[in-house]
C-alpha cells in the first residue's frame, strides 16, 4: 500500500513538470552556412536578379526544428548579418509547410548590417522604412505580395502568428540581393516557438497600495511583489521606476529591497517579444511619528502653598519629513507674449500646502512682475476681469534669466487647503514680456495640479484662449513638527493639590498619529500646625477698583500652615462684632474707614482664630484733564 501510494502521489508533479516543459519557449538557431556551402550573401557574386544564385531560388540558410507540440507558434526571428548596402536585400522566410512571410524587403537605403535584429509581431514599430543595422525589435513587413528577382516568390501569411503552429522540420530563411556590387556574410539566426499566449501584451495590473513599516526609511523596506500569472512558463524582468531590478517567473513572488513614499511604476517585461506590463504602485507612510514626554512627576508643596509650578518640554520626530517641497515644470515653448497667464493650481494631498515660488519665463531685459491669487473663488474661470477676487500677493523687479524654467520669483505664501483649488495670476505689470504656450496643458505630480489658462492683458485686460503658463511653481508641503494639547495644563501652569493627567498627540504629513501622557502629582505640605494665630488689627487698602479679598494668609500669624486657600476666612460687619453673623471677607466702598471683626477657620479641624481689620482706601484719585479748543 505504500509504494502504491507513492506512485500515484508522483503522478501530478510530473504532470507538472511536462506542463512547465510544454509551455517554455523553445529557441532553435538557424545554419550560418548556406545551402551553397559558405555565409556568403549572395552565395556567389555581388547580387543583381539576372545572376545565380538569384535565378536560382536565392541564398537559403536553413534551420532544423524537431519537438514542438501542437500549440508550439512562432514566436520570434532574430538575424544578425553584415552586408553593405541593406536595401539590396529582399528576405523571406519560409515553413516547411510551404508557408511563406514577407520580412523586409529593399530597406536601410545604403546602410550597413542587421544587428540584432528582432522580429515580432507585438513590436511597436515595422522594419519598413528603418535606418540600417536595425538594431531593436522590429514587425516583419507581412504584407501579401508576389515579387520576381530571377525566380517568383509569393508570401502568403502576413505575421509570425500565422504560420501554423507545431510545424517541425526545416525552415529556410530566403534572402534575395537584387543589385550587384555589394556583399555580406551571415553570422547568425534563430527561431523561437513557444505558446503564443505567453505575453504580457495587454495584461491589466491592479494598483498596489504599500504602508512603509520601517521607522528608519520615509517608505517600506523588503517589499514582497507576485509576478503576474501567465499561462505558460516565460523569464520576466522587472524595473522599478525604469531600472532593472530582477528576472522571475509569472507568479513569483520577489522582493524590491527599498521603496520611498510616493508613487512608483512596476514594469514587467519577457524580451524580446513577449511585451510589457506596467503596475503602479503607491508607497504611503505607515510608521507613526515619535512623541516625547517627560516621566510622571511628583510636587511637594511648602508652608501655605496651594499649586505648584511646572515647566516642561515636548519634541516629536517622524522617519518622514514634517515639510516636503517641490517644483513642477510646464514646458517652455516660446510661442508667444503676454503680459501674463492665469491658470488654476491645486492641492492633490490631505495636508495643507503653500505656493512658494513661481519662474516664469519672462521675454528678456528687466521686468516688474505681481503675483495675485484668488480669494473669493477656487478658479480663475469666470474671474478673468474681476479683480475683486484676487488678492495681490507680491510686485517685484526681475531680470529675465532667458532659461528653463525661468527667472525665480520666491517669498510667496499662498495657502492651500487639501483638495482645495486656486487661481494663480502672473503678470508683467507693462508690456508683454512673459512666454506662453498656445492652447491646452495640465501637468501634475504626486502633490500638485497645475492646469490650461489663458493670457491676459494688464491690468486683468483682455483675454486670449487657450494658454498655458510657461515656467515652474514650487511648493512646499507641511511645516515643522508640531504636538497638540489634549488634556491637562500647559508647561509653566500652577497645578492645583491632587494629580493632572497631561495628554499629548502628533500627527505626521500621512496622517499617523501618536499620543503620549504623563502625571503631575501636587502633595500638599504635610507637616502643618493645626493650632491657628490671627493678628490682632489687620489694615486692608482697597484696589483701584475700590475693592478687596481677604485671604487667610494676609490674617493668620505664625504657622507653617497648610494651603491658605483651604482656609474659610469671613468678616462680622454688624455691630456688636463678634457674634455674628458672619460674611465672606469681601469689602467694597461701603465698608470703607470701618474696623470689622475677621475671623478664619480650619475646615479639617474647625478650630478657629479671631482679630480685627480695618478697611482703608490709599490709592490717590487720579484726574482726568481733557484738552479744550475756544473759537474767539
Amino acid at each position: 500500500m505504500k509504494r502504491r501510494n507513492t506512485f500515484f502521489w508522483c503522478l501530478p508533479f510530473i504532470g507538472l513538470l511536462l506542463t512547465f516543459s510544454m509551455a517554455t519557449a523553445q529557441t532553435f538557431n538557424g545554419n550560418t552556412v548556406n545551402t551553397a556551402g559558405n555565409s556568403s550573401i549572395p552565395s556567389s557574386g555581388t547580387g543583381s536578379c539576372f545572376s545565380a544564385p538569384q535565378t536560382t531560388g536565392g541564398t537559403i540558410f536553413q534551420a532544423s526544428v524537431s519537438g514542438l507540440g501542437g500549440g508550439d507558434a512562432l514566436l520570434s526571428m532574430t538575424l544578425n548579418l553584415t552586408h553593405t548596402w541593406d536595401s539590396d536585400l529582399d528576405i523571406f522566410l519560409r515553413a516547411p509547410n510551404g508557408q511563406i512571410l514577407h520580412v523586409s524587403t529593399d530597406n536601410g537605403g545604403s546602410g550597413d548590417n542587421y544587428t540584432n535584429t528582432v522580429f515580432c509581431d507585438n513590436a511597436p514599430i515595422s522594419i519598413a522604412g528603418q535606418s540600417a543595422p536595425f538594431t531593436g525589435v522590429y514587425r516583419p513587413e507581412g504584407t501579401i505580395i508576389s515579387t520576381t528577382c530571377g525566380t517568383n516568390i509569393t508570401t502568403n501569411v502576413n505575421s509570425l502568428a500565422a504560420f501554423t503552429n507545431g510545424q517541425n522540420g526545416t525552415w529556410e530563411l530566403v534572402i534575395k540581393d537584387d543589385a550587384g556590387g555589394d556583399t555580406g556574410t551571415m553570422l547568425g539566426w534563430s527561431l523561437v516557438f513557444g505558446d503564443a499566449g505567453c505575453t504580457l501584451s495587454g495584461v491589466s495590473l491592479p494598483a498596489l497600495n504599500i504602508a512603509g513599516d520601517d521607522p528608519g526609511l520615509c517608505g517600506a523596506s523588503n517589499v514582497s511583489v507576485t509576478a503576474p500569472s501567465l499561462p505558460c512558463q516565460a523569464a520576466m524582468d522587472v524595473a522599478v521606476d525604469g531600472d532593472y531590478l530582477t528576472t522571475v517567473n509569472p507568479g513569483q513572488s520577489y522582493v524590491i529591497p527599498s521603496l520611498a513614499s510616493g508613487n512608483h511604476t512596476i514594469t514587467y517585461s519577457i524580451p524580446p517579444c513577449g511585451g510589457e506590463a506596467s503596475q503602479a504602485v503607491m508607497v504611503t507612510d505607515g510608521v507613526p511619528p515619535t512623541l516625547n514626554c517627560p516621566g510622571d512627576i511628583i510636587l511637594n508643596l511648602g508652608p501655605g502653598e496651594c499649586t505648584g509650578i511646572y515647566t516642561y518640554n515636548i519634541s516629536c520626530d517622524d522617519n518622514c519629513p514634517f515639510l516636503i517641497t517641490g517644483n513642477i515644470d510646464l514646458p517652455i515653448n516660446f510661442n508667444n507674449g503676454q503680459a501674463g497667464t492665469m491658470f488654476n493650481v491645486t492641492n492633490l494631498t490631505a495636508s495643507d500646502m503653500f505656493i512658494t515660488s513661481v519662474s516664469p519665463s519672462l521675454d528678456g531685459g528687466t521686468r516688474p512682475v505681481a503675483v495675485y491669487y484668488t480669494t473669493t473663488a477656487s478658479t480663475y474661470v469666470g474671474n478673468e476681469t474681476n479683480a475683486a477676487a484676487w488678492t495681490q500677493e507680491i510686485a517685484t523687479t526681475v531680470v529675465s534669466t532667458g532659461t528653463n524654467p525661468g527667472t525665480l520669483i520666491d517669498g510667496l505664501n499662498i495657502p492651500l487647503a487639501p483638495g482645495q483649488s486656486r487661481g494663480l495670476y502672473v503678470t508683467c505689470t507693462t508690456s508683454t514680456g512673459l512666454n506662453y504656450t498656445n492652447g491646452s496643458i495640465t501637468v501634475s505630480d504626486a502633490n500638485i495640479e497645475v492646469s490650461t489658462g489663458v493670457g491676459k492683458s494688464y491690468p486683468f485686460g483682455a483675454t486670449f484662449n487657450p494658454r498655458s503658463y510657461n515656467g515652474s511653481i514650487g511648493y512646499a508641503i507641511g511645516g515643522e513638527c508640531e504636538a497638540v494639547q489634549i488634556s491637562g495644563l500647559a508647561p509653566g501652569a500652577e497645578y492645583p493639590i491632587g494629580t493632572t493627567i497631561n495628554v499629548w498627540q502628533t500627527e505626521d504629513l500621512a496622517g499617523n498619529t501618536t499620543t503620549c501622557s504623563f502625571s503631575v502629582t501636587v502633595n500638599p505640605y504635610l507637616n502643618a500646625i493645626h493650632s491657628l494665630v490671627c493678628n490682632d488689627l489687620v489694615q486692608v487698602s482697597v484696589d483701584e477698583n475700590c475693592t478687596a479679598v481677604i485671604g487667610a494668609d494676609q490674617v493668620l500669624e505664625g504657622g507653617p500652615y497648610a494651603c491658605y486657600d483651604d482656609y474659610i476666612v469671613e468678616l462680622d460687619k454688624t455691630a456688636p462684632f463678634g457674634n455674628g453673623p458672619w460674611v465672606p471677607a469681601v469689602v467694597g466702598p461701603a465698608d470703607i474707614g470701618k474696623t470689622y471683626q475677621v475671623r478664619v477657620t480650619d475646615p479639617d479641624t474647625g478650630n478657629k482664630c479671631w482679630g480685627n481689620l480695618k478697611v482703608e482706601d490709599k490709592l490717590a484719585p487720579v484726574l482726568d484733564c481733557p484738552n479744550y479748543s475756544i473759537v474767539c
